[in-house]
């Protein structure tokens, strides 16, 4: 048997626990001791999904997803080293969140050619902390926070072949293609031109 040629790796950081975090696990809702503890935790996991937009099958427990032509590593402060001590810059593309803590840490990466995402509660819209716009942070483009519009963008071909390229017109039609199956769209930001012009 002939040994299938191994795909293409792009590596993707994840910087929003939204994506990446299993709340259940985080809120320690298996096996507590104190039933009033419980009742807490249990309250606190329900406002995340109705109020935050938190939902559970997200990509916890997944250090790569698979398109059908690349193989898409997965990097979270929880599993990268280099993540936490220096960026997402040598990853070709990340998905981020929009809490004050974060704008602020997209906002240093202004200038590194990094291709960001904004994945928030606030899409099509300024922040609600900072009254900043994506472009404004560093955000390439804007998702709404729903695991399935992430994960129809780690997985689209034509997206990620235009990342890897950095071809702008590219991207604006896998984005643009891929739009035509959602019924909110990701957003191109006017930064995402400026981003492109600066090889990382």
């Amino acid at each position: 048997m002939t040994p299938q040629p191994q795909k293409p790796i792009i590596k993707v950081a994840i910087l929003t626990p939204y994506l990446y975090d299993d709340f259940a696990d985080t809120f320690n809702l298996i096996n507590q001791d104190s039933p009033l503890m419980k009742q807490v935790t249990e309250a606190r996991l329900q406002e995340e999904i109705e109020r935050c937009g938190y939902e559970p099958n997200n990509l916890h427990g997944n250090d790569y997803v698979e398109s059908e032509k690349y193989h898409i590593t997965i990097e979270t402060p929880k599993n990268s080293q280099r993540i936490r001590e220096r960026g997402p810059h040598h990853c070709q593309f990340t998905i981020a969140g929009s809490t004050t803590d974060y704008e602020k840490l997209i906002k240093s990466f202004k200038g590194s050619g990094s291709i960001i995402a904004r994945y928030s509660m606030f899409y099509g819209n300024a922040s609600g902390y900072t009254n900043t716009t994506p472009q404004e942070t560093g955000y390439a483009l804007d998702i709404p926070k729903k695991v399935s519009h992430a994960k129809y963008l780690l997985t689209c071909d034509e997206f990620l072949e235009a990342i890897l390229e950095r071809d702008e017109q590219k991207i604006r039609w896998s984005i643009s293609k891929l739009n035509q199956k959602l019924a909110e769209p990701i957003l191109i930001t006017e930064y995402l031109s400026e981003a492109l012009e600066i090889n990382p």
